[in-house]
């Protein structure tokens, strides 16, 4: 019986770990085009993060909480910390505004709540070296 407990504590545990030292770094991409917009996401060894866009219509700074979940790592959203970015009442904080992964060594986006139009993983973010 205790090891039912305690098996089950482990696992609760690391469906819900925060992300590991590996995750942290800073990642962008650029929207190229006449209306240039880059996107970062600057992810922290303590497991917060901040997400950025800048271009010539758009501007936020946002403060995330990062979680791993398998081979993901979910991106929630904490506040907004600048900008314009989606109101408060359209985010569903219980769940991630997206979620990086690798596959086939490349890393992959699933923007989950920001892009509900198209759910498909998406070659966006790299990590800056």
């Amino acid at each position: 019986m205790i090891k039912l407990i305690i098996g089950s504590l482990l696992a609760f545990c690391m469906a819900f770990q925060v992300s590991p030292p590996q995750w942290a770094g800073k990642y962008s991409y650029e929207i190229p085009g006449s209306i240039a917009t880059e996107y970062t996401l600057n992810i922290k060894k303590d497991s917060t993060c901040i997400y950025e866009g800048s271009g010539e219509r758009t501007y936020f700074k946002v403060k995330c909480l990062c979680k791993q979940k398998g081979e993901r790592l979910e991106i929630y959203w904490q506040e907004t910390a600048g900008g314009s970015y989606y109101p408060d009442k359209w985010i569903d904080k219980s769940k991630p505004i997206m979620a990086l992964f690798y596959q086939n060594g490349k890393l992959y986006t699933d923007e989950c709540q920001i892009d509900k139009s198209d759910t498909s993983p998406k070659l966006l973010f790299k990590k800056n070296k």
